[in-house]
């Protein structure tokens, strides 16, 4: 009775997640087509085939009693059917143009799911707003997050290979990643399982069938806030010029550090650590926290809003500003000493950031 009863909750905790990826695919294209929105022939081909795979899972529960063996035997099949081609189609659609670091870039969305019509439709969402890039299982949008960082994840939980929890746990503990948004769907709606998700990092938790408009609603909602934590280190970073401290000590006086605020910490005193090296460049301070140049440009961006290049800069000319201000070296030395080669164009550059030369601050502080 016990292990019956353990094969009944199994069988419709997988029917549940799967009878709910259908009726997503059915509800939310339907919506679009009524809207007028989106590819008519692939909406309609997507609800198409999810009424095709709702009847058949409708049966399935109805000869439950029945045929359960043959029943679990048969959704096996498919699933790891559907796992060969979703691993083809990430083989497939591997990042030929992830990044280009010269650009401004649309936000970039990682989707993870093995349902390609779920990944398929969700794009339809997405991409009139964001980059979208793709992935069929958790083991798969890991590496890709990892060479990616993207801007925000929205991942499916119940997947094979790595499942949606174990993914945002991972995600959450690399380095690289660790400051991204995540947004899990999933059929899973007790209370418990919402804990679980939320427990892994992710940071909004939304059940099947979904709204659409709620879905975007959250993805803005997570940009946005990254957004404000943008604005909280600038203003942070910009005052620190009429400071005694460096960036990196005034930055870590707010608050608790976060991950996030460790590494920008980490990052910021790598960059001071080696500021008078004239020929000092981006990868020398990826080695030094530990990331490969492109992370480090995309986490930095995503938790600053500036390159590394405009912080290394900034913090360059500030550092110069208070050397000015409170020592009689030479304006060669003082260039020198912040890292710029020759004394022109490190004039040219405090110039440009603050409408004056570093000879008239000297002049200024004469008076």
């Amino acid at each position: 009775m016990r292990e019956l009863n353990d094969e009944q909750t199994r069988f419709f905790t997988n029917a549940s997640h799967q009878l709910r990826t259908p009726l997503t695919l059915i509800a939310g294209p339907v919506k679009q087509l009524a809207e007028g929105k989106g590819d008519r022939q692939q909406l309609v081909g997507i609800v198409q085939r999810n009424v095709e795979q709702l009847q058949r899972l409708v049966s399935d529960v109805l000869l439950f009693r029945r045929e359960n063996s043959a029943t679990v035997d048969d959704t096996t099949a498919t699933t790891d059917e559907q796992l060969l081609a979703s691993r083809k189609a990430v083989q497939e659609s591997r990042h030929d143009t992830l990044i280009n670091d010269n650009a401004e870039e649309l936000a970039t969305v990682l989707i993870v799911d093995d349902n390609a019509d779920m990944r398929a439709y969700l794009r339809t969402l997405l991409l009139d707003r964001y980059y979208v890039i793709e992935a069929a299982d958790g083991q798969s949008g890991l590496k890709l997050a990892v060479e990616s960082v993207p801007d925000i994840v929205v991942s499916d939980v119940m997947m094979p290979v790595m499942d949606g929890l174990a993914f945002c746990t991972r995600l959450k503990q690399h380095e690289a990643t660790s400051h991204i948004p995540v947004l899990l769907l999933t059929a899973r709606s007790s209370e418990q399982q919402y804990i679980e998700g939320l427990q892994t990092g992710a940071d909004i938790y939304m059940t099947k069938p979904f709204s659409a408009d709620l879905l975007l609603a959250n993805i803005a909602s997570l940009l946005a806030n990254r957004q404000k934590l943008r604005q909280l280190f600038n203003t942070q970073h910009l005052n620190t010029q009429h400071l005694n401290t460096t960036p990196s000590q005034h930055l870590t006086t707010q608050n608790s550090p976060s991950p996030d605020r460790r590494f920008l910490d980490t990052f910021l005193k790598a960059m001071e650590k080696h500021m008078s090296n004239t020929n000092l460049k981006i990868e020398d301070l990826g080695d030094e926290v530990g990331l490969s140049r492109v992370q480090l440009y995309r986490k930095v961006k995503a938790l600053t809003g500036m390159t590394p290049i405009e912080i290394l800069r900034e913090t360059r000319l500030k550092r110069a500003m208070q050397l000015l201000k409170t020592t009689d070296k030479t304006v060669s030395e003082i260039a020198n000493e912040v890292g710029f080669a020759t004394p022109g164009y490190f004039s040219s550059c405090f110039k440009k950031q603050y409408d004056k030369y570093p000879t008239d601050v000297r002049e200024e502080m004469k008076v």
